[in-house]
């Protein structure tokens, strides 16, 4: 059960295979309500993914086609870029899409009730990049995001649980 509705989980039976292909299935939908999400000082505007987002993929070893939705609700500030680092990579452009899926890859493991994995941290970081891929971002600003999210700052970030995943 996730959002209260019942999804699967987007973590595939083995998150260690490689990702063989992607594709974006659906237009990404945004609303923000203040009201809604409760802003406080300090923090980065907050938007609500207005409808379910899905990707599919498949995975090495593995004819069959998985999907993975980020349901509507969700919370997000779109890519979490920190401020220095900015004028690289925005907190919109084409990584967007790949950024929003890797969010919800970062918060799903609470949602399912399970223990936050490594198997899962990897895999919500090899999707990120096939993604990244697969939307035209370059090789170059492709190895620095991957890079930026993967590492030990990463792993703490995803097993660390957000209590503010949905409006």
């Amino acid at each position: 059960m996730i959002n209260g509705r019942d999804l699967p989980s987007p973590y595939p039976p083995d998150p260690e295979a490689k990702i063989t292909w992607v594709k974006f299935l659906d237009d990404l939908h945004f609303k923000r309500h203040v009201k809604a999400i409760g802003i406080e000082a300090g923090r980065e505007a907050e938007y609500v993914v207005s409808q379910d987002y899905r990707v599919q993929y498949t995975q090495e070893g593995d004819s069959r086609v998985r999907e993975i939705t980020v349901p509507e609700g969700m919370l997000t500030d779109f890519a979490s870029v920190p401020r220095m680092a900015r004028w690289f990579a925005g907190r919109v452009g084409p990584h967007l899409e790949a950024a929003i899926v890797h969010d919800w890859l970062f918060v799903a493991w609470q949602e399912l009730g399970i223990q936050p994995q490594r198997q899962h941290f990897r895999f919500a970081n090899a999707i990120f990049a096939a993604l990244l891929k697969a939307a035209g971002v370059g090789w170059f600003k492709r190895m620095i995001m991957i890079r930026a999210v993967s590492g030990l700052i990463g792993w703490r970030v995803f097993r660390k649980p957000e209590d503010r995943r949905f409006a």
